[in-house]
């Protein structure tokens, strides 16, 4: 540059994107819908990877997203909370194979009930089979 400095690392030569993504966060958004839009193929195989790979997570974030959708997440969730969330549902994943019945996350207090409406937060969740958790139904 003129001033004698360089925007990259001398030893790697990498441009130091960081900091561009953070003062023209509109660009890049953009560029990366390029990408997609573009790569298609390579995109759905990808995402499609991070899925089998992850399933807890991903599981974690569709519930995340009803749970916001209805208005049961609260606003003062944290980032730590989530977190918390989320290792309920990558447990359960992971718990799978020592049962013989298909394991879910259940709310204790149900976000839908017909006389109480219960919140995503990981102190209202419990590790259960489907078989207890639909039974359970009945009751609230």
């Amino acid at each position: 540059m003129s001033d004698g400095v360089l925007s990259f690392c001398k030893s790697c030569k990498r441009y130091d994107s960081s900091n561009y993504r953070k003062l023209n966060p509109d660009k890049a958004q953009n560029a990366v819908k390029r990408w997609c839009d573009l790569n298609k193929v390579q995109k759905s195989r990808s995402d499609r990877q991070y899925r089998l790979s992850n399933p807890g997570k991903c599981t974690a974030q569709g519930a995340k997203k009803k749970a916001v959708l209805s208005n049961r997440m609260p606003k003062w969730v944290t980032k730590e909370l989530l977190a918390e969330i989320a290792e309920f549902y990558i447990l359960a994943k992971e718990l799978q194979w020592l049962s013989e019945e298909k394991l879910t996350v259940d709310h204790i207090i149900p976000l839908r009930g017909k006389t109480v409406c219960g919140l995503h937060v990981p102190w209202n969740l419990q590790i259960l089979p489907i078989s207890l958790n639909m039974a359970k139904r009945v009751t609230f």
